[in-house]
């Protein structure tokens, strides 16, 4: 997943309770080296964990000390986020001035009372977050259709060239329309009337195939 060049310590662990759907949490660091080949190769490789991560179709939190404490190193990770669509939970310095300690989620639903606090015991102030571990609603959607399978057609094609669609009396062109809509729609609801159904919408898993993941990289 991560070149072997990488100056990143990464650890990730899947959690899931009894029939929830499993998140993923990520705990990253990086070094305090800002050599510009450093910063650029780190933040490829940050770009690599994302895309892997967004693959899983699963919830994610990457939390850690990412040690990007100039501007234009931030500026870089601040492009990741918006190309991937991902939100930075922390807004207060973690180190002096600077926000060293970062949290990335790919649902900040997932997340509630981020906070800094100081743990006494650090240089680095203590970045946490409560995530919220519960079933996800499932969609529901309701939709009609006809049954045209079990049409009588035969009777259905009697019905038709028994019936009158004398428009002779309609001057106006959207009347004769409506008539004629009217008329083949009664016949349809006698032989196949509306249907309703509901269903359950499945999520379908995005996947990534290692040519699309190439031409992701490429674009950065």
């Amino acid at each position: 997943m991560i070149h072997e060049t990488s100056n990143l310590e990464i650890v990730a662990t899947k959690i899931k309770d009894k029939n929830l759907k499993a998140f993923i949490i990520c705990c990253l660091y990086r070094p305090p080296n800002y050599t510009v080949s450093t910063i650029k190769n780190d933040i490829s490789c940050i770009d690599q964990l994302i895309c892997e991560l967004i693959s899983t179709n699963r919830q994610f939190v990457i939390c850690g000390d990412f040690n990007l404490k100039h501007d234009w190193c931030y500026n870089l990770l601040q492009t990741l986020l918006k190309k991937y669509k991902l939100s930075q939970l922390i807004n207060l310095p973690t180190r002096k001035d600077a926000i060293l300690d970062l949290i990335l989620t790919n649902d900040p639903a997932l997340c509630t009372q981020t906070e800094v606090s100081d743990p006494h015991v650090s240089d680095h102030m203590l970045i946490s977050t409560n995530i919220i571990f519960q079933r996800k609603t499932k969609i529901k959607k309701t939709f009609s259709y006809r049954n045209f399978k079990n049409i009588d057609y035969e009777n259905l094609h009697s019905d038709i060239y028994a019936t009158n669609f004398d428009v002779s009396s309609e001057s106006h062109v959207q009347h004769i329309y409506n008539t004629v809509e009217s008329t083949i729609l009664s016949l349809f609801n006698k032989y196949a009337p509306l249907l309703q159904k509901t269903i359950t919408v499945k999520e379908r898993p995005l996947k990534l195939s290692d040519n699309t993941k190439n031409l992701i990289q490429m674009r950065t």
